[in-house]
């Protein structure tokens, strides 16, 4: 049975229920109650939440960090994500992710730790306030997450949840990597023993049909590919109905044409191919082809005559 493709929401460039968003409301007075600090960091208000675990403001002074907690009632999955990301943090992050700075377990024996806090907003956030986007940024955002994801790749390990909820942009233009709760070591053919996870829409379709011939980082390309299709987007669209007339679409109501439309559109197909063979290899490979693309329009930017510079010509032309 075919399965049904994955819808965005309206308003968001991003899937329902996604694992973290932009908003702070109080901490204090659920249930069960969270301490008002753990390790000298005072909670002050609710990020966001996702299935596993609960976001939170934290102060030390005048520092601020993020308190990723345990969800009430998760299950013990939950609670060994959470322990492998901030494990996995401390000892293998790279460049553009968080960093983690304390970590333990709360009195009822649930996992937090404590990160460094990424400036500004995810990526969907930055969609739904700010959309149409320019399409050059956010080239260029892609190509970040790319060249962490693919940092990431040349250690051995891949993201699996790579989405624009899970990726910030500052106010700089720097991008950071979040939520590696899901990275797991890459696992070629025949290796392959981890279950299915990540989030539909933004897994490739063998990983949703079942069929998990390997883990390689052509996962985390294919999901950059999606992310880098729906944040050009002038509304929400199915991303698992991304299909290359769709994508010419998208970069046609972006403005883009000639070259520039057709080399985007190569590379953002060639990620999100049905066939893993075809994908971008890692992360580096794909964000090398986007930083050519935005050296490629930046030449032509340049070779090309300013509009007022051809109408002179013609005005002196016709006289």
């Amino acid at each position: 049975m075919a399965m049904a493709p994955a819808t965005l929401v309206p308003h968001t460039c991003d899937l329902a229920e996604p694992t973290q968003v932009d908003w702070v409301s109080p901490v204090l007075g659920t249930a069960p109650r969270l301490p008002e600090q753990v390790d000298g960091w005072w909670l002050e208000g609710c990020l966001g939440q996702g299935s596993t675990a609960t976001v939170h403001l934290a102060r030390k002074g005048r520092k601020l960090a993020v308190v990723k907690v345990m969800r009430v009632n998760a299950s013990s999955h939950s609670g060994a994500a959470i322990r492998h990301e901030a494990r996995w943090l401390r000892k293998h992050g790279v460049a553009g992710c968080p960093e983690v700075v304390a970590r333990g377990e709360l009195a009822d024996g649930r996992p937090w730790f404590v990160m460094t806090m990424a400036p500004g907003s995810s990526f969907s956030t930055w969609w739904a306030r700010c959309h149409p986007l320019p399409v050059k940024a956010v080239v260029q955002a892609v190509a970040q997450a790319a060249r962490i994801a693919g940092a990431a790749h040349r250690k051995g390990w891949i993201h699996r949840d790579l989405k624009p909820s899970n990726l910030a942009i500052g106010p700089d233009g720097r991008v950071t990597v979040l939520d590696w709760g899901l990275v797991r070591p890459i696992q070629r053919d025949g290796q392959t023993q981890l279950a299915i996870a990540g989030t539909p829409g933004f897994m490739p379709p063998e990983l949703l049909r079942g069929i998990v011939p390997a883990y390689t980082p052509d996962v985390d390309t294919f999901a950059l590919g999606c992310t880098l299709a729906v944040l050009l987007s002038r509304s929400p669209v199915a991303v698992g109905a991304l299909r290359p007339s769709l994508v010419r679409r998208i970069l046609a109501e972006a403005g883009l044409t000639g070259i520039a439309a057709s080399t985007l559109h190569h590379i953002i197909c060639r990620a999100i191919s049905i066939s893993p063979a075809e994908r971008w290899e890692d992360g580096d490979t794909l964000a090398a082809e986007l930083e050519d693309w935005v050296s490629l329009m930046a030449d032509a930017a340049t070779e090309a005559p300013a509009p007022h510079a051809t109408l002179a010509r013609r005005s002196r032309t016709a006289s």
